[in-house]
C-alpha cells in the first residue's frame, strides 16, 4: 500500500492546542472504500433470481426474434412496408436484448461459482 499525505484544511476544526494538527497518512485503498460506499455481497438467491430472469429474457427475446424475422422477410408479400420497417427494427431490439440477458446469466453463474459453457 502506498501512504498519501492529505492535508488538512486550515480551520478552527484544526487547530490542536493553538497548533495545527499534522497530516496524517491514510491506506491508497481507503480512499475510497468509506462506510457509505461499501457494500455488502448480493446473496445467493439474488443471483439465482438473476439466471432466471436471463433465461425469460433470452427465451422471449428468441421468440420475438423469430417473429420479427418471419414479418420481415417470410411474409413481406402481404404485409405493409412500414409493418417490414418495425419488423426489421425489432431483428435489432431482439437480438441486443438475447444478448444483454446472456451477459445478465453469465453474472449471475459467475456469483454462484459456477464456469460459464
Amino acid at each position: 500500500m502506498i501512504p498519501i499525505l492529505l492535508a488538512q484544511p486550515e480551520s478552527n476544526a484544526a487547530l490542536i492546542h493553538g497548533h495545527y494538527a499534522q497530516p496524517q497518512a491514510m491506506p491508497l485503498q481507503n480512499l475510497w472504500q468509506t462506510k457509505s460506499t461499501r457494500t455488502k455481497k448480493p446473496s445467493a438467491l439474488f443471483y439465482q433470481r438473476m439466471v432466471q430472469a436471463s433465461h425469460y429474457t433470452m427465451i422471449i427475446a428468441g421468440l420475438v426474434l423469430l417473429a420479427s424475422i418471419a414479418v420481415s422477410y417470410f411474409y413481406s408479400d402481404i404485409l405493409l412496408l412500414s409493418t417490414q420497417l418495425m419488423g426489421h427494427i425489432m431483428i435489432i431490439v431482439a437480438s441486443t436484448a438475447i444478448k444483454f440477458g446472456y451477459i445478465a446469466r453469465c453474472i449471475g453463474r459467475h456469483g454462484l461459482g459456477k464456469k460459464q459453457l
